[in-house]
């Protein structure tokens, strides 16, 4: 089934602490757009670790009501 989504794209080596900071950003402005989480937010990262990091794609994603 379908689902909103709102999301935060990045590049680079995602880390744990990378992740959280996107996540923070993430729903500072969810709050800002009167927007409420529906559920936990996920973290994808989306390329091989030999891929060069500044080309490497990652998104935190948290489902909105």
């Amino acid at each position: 089934p379908g689902e909103r989504i709102a999301a935060v794209r990045f590049s680079g080596v995602a880390s744990e602490e990378d992740m959280a900071q996107k996540e923070l950003a993430l729903r500072e402005w969810m709050a800002g757009q009167g927007l409420r989480a529906a559920g936990p937010p996920r973290y994808a990262r989306y390329d091989p670790p030999w891929r060069v990091p500044f080309r490497r794609r990652n998104e935190v994603l948290i489902p909105v009501q």
